[in-house]
């Protein structure tokens, strides 16, 4: 993507970064690092769970992640993508919490 985003050299072509497919995908830390002004949205969904809300245990694994979006100067929202089986609850939002402070 970033091949295209380099040639069509145009500020409305953007990235958004998926953590869920980055993850599954192998996507290198060092490269999204590298994308700077190019990245415009992330959101994060549990590689490990399902594609559901991060849980907990993923908190480890993100903190690479969102030292590599801060490499890049990435300082814009993250928001969550997937569910809770359908029920948003305090849990939900502990999670959250636990992320906002990763």
């Amino acid at each position: 993507a970033m091949e295209i985003i380099r040639a069509v050299d145009k500020p409305e072509i953007a990235l958004l970064i998926d953590y869920y497919h980055s993850m599954l995908g192998g996507d290198k830390l060092t490269e999204l690092s590298s994308y700077g002004s190019a990245i415009k949205h992330v959101h994060i969904a549990s590689p490990k769970n399902a594609r559901k809300f991060p849980n907990i245990d993923d908190i480890g694994d993100c903190r690479s992640f969102f030292a590599a979006l801060k490499t890049a100067g990435y300082d814009g929202a993250i928001s969550l993508e997937g569910s809770d089986g359908g029920n948003l609850s305090r849990r939900s939002s502990a999670r959250s919490r636990a992320f906002a402070t990763a």
